[in-house]
């Protein structure tokens, strides 16, 4: 599982640039820290990535991400990470943790 992160806001905007893009993953609360700093940039949400829930889900109730969200997303995993979320995966999608997982198997 992830766990929060407590960084300030400078190192939350230099840390994960460091990581590689592609290939070897990093610590597992490093994997989720991440992803949600992915989704905040990535989407211009008015969130703080270290506020995004782990279980939280990405559309509806959650983060209420869209259909355009959805896209955009599936773009920013495919040309961060290098994995495609296909119609077929729209299941890894529903959660936070179930997109890290989703990123995790299909570079493993």
């Amino acid at each position: 599982m992830c766990s929060e992160s407590h960084r300030s806001h400078k190192e939350r905007r230099t840390c994960p640039r460091a990581w590689p893009r592609r290939g070897a993953w990093p610590p597992s609360a490093a994997r989720c820290s991440r992803v949600k700093h992915l989704l905040a940039e990535r989407l211009s949400l008015d969130v703080e990535p270290e506020l995004i829930g782990d279980d939280q889900p990405l559309f509806g109730r959650g983060l209420e991400l869209d259909s355009i969200d959805m896209l955009e997303l599936a773009m920013a995993v495919e040309e961060e990470f290098g994995v495609t979320i296909t119609d077929d995966d729209a299941e890894s999608l529903l959660s936070l943790n179930r997109l890290v997982d989703h990123i995790q198997a299909k570079q493993s």
